[in-house]
């Protein structure tokens, strides 16, 4: 099951997948229109200063839609996990980081491998 939470926290039993839409969203609060070449990065780490993502995801730009499928998170221990998800506009290559949270991860009883 998954939940989404306030201040886009989600919580995901292990093993499950995790489908996130999402709209871009400039300083000003207005709805940034995605242009094509721009392109939309997503990254999991258990802490901050890990060196390396544990899950990296570039998301389609015209589906604006995060999804983590069941071998992304069957292997994540149980816990709290930071993530983000940034754009890099081809018009500029500015990289502006528009989502960041935390993703829960709970225990499964029943596992499908």
């Amino acid at each position: 099951m998954v939940k989404f939470l306030d201040k886009f926290g989600i919580e995901a039993t292990k093993g499950d997948t995790i489908i996130f839409p999402f709209v871009v969203v400039n300083n000003d609060k207005s709805i940034y229109q995605v242009q094509s070449g721009d392109v939309i990065n997503f990254g999991l780490k258990k802490n901050y200063d890990d060196a390396e993502c544990l899950i990296e995801k570039t998301i389609d730009n015209t589906t604006l839609t995060l999804v983590l499928e069941h071998d992304d998170t069957k292997n994540l221990e149980v816990g709290a996990y930071h993530y983000d998800i940034q754009i890099t506009k081809a018009a500029n290559n500015e990289v502006h980081t528009f989502i960041n949270g935390i993703i829960n991860i709970t225990n499964e009883i029943y596992d499908k491998d």
